[in-house]
């Protein structure tokens, strides 16, 4: 019993237990927040390896996107794990936000635990969800098209 007990606080403690969809919610959470040391507990060594580097770029980007489409609000409701989309294989998961399907997480099962280890475009499915039909709407896309990402018309 004291062998779980201790299981199930270490996951508490590494931030790394619950379904794909919590993990990636999580880190999301901490990038848009500016908390880079938190979101790197999410993530597998690999993922480090290749991506840490951009994490400070990536926080200021979320704090630009915050500021310029949402306000002081944006980044709690659509990173709920909610929101997000998941598919299991074996122990490999593939996440992504419900509204934009484009931008695929995948996650590793380490352990007991999910980690982000990589990520993925689909460029047609972001089009898709930019309400993106042509090159005029490519031209044509605006701050306000960003503020509604996902919705489609």
């Amino acid at each position: 019993m004291i062998g779980f007990s201790i299981t199930i606080m270490l996951a508490v403690i590494s931030g790394c237990g619950g379904s794909p969809e919590f993990v990636v919610s999580k880190f999301f959470q901490h990038i848009s927040s500016g908390d880079t040391t938190s979101a790197k507990r999410y993530c597998t060594k690999g993922f480090l390896d290749k991506y840490g580097q951009g994490f400070d770029t990536s926080s200021q980007f979320m704090q630009y996107y915050k500021t310029e489409f949402g306000g002081k609000n944006a980044g709690k409701e659509e990173f709920n794990k909610e929101n997000f989309q998941c598919e299991l294989k074996g122990k490999t998961a593939r996440v992504w936000q419900k509204q934009f399907p484009g931008f695929v997480i995948i996650c590793a099962k380490q352990g007991a635990f999910w980690k982000i280890d990589d990520f993925s475009y689909d460029f047609a499915e972001m089009l898709k969800s930019l309400n993106i039909k042509d090159v005029k709407d490519l031209q044509n896309l605006t701050p306000d098209k960003l503020k509604n990402l996902g919705q489609r018309k």
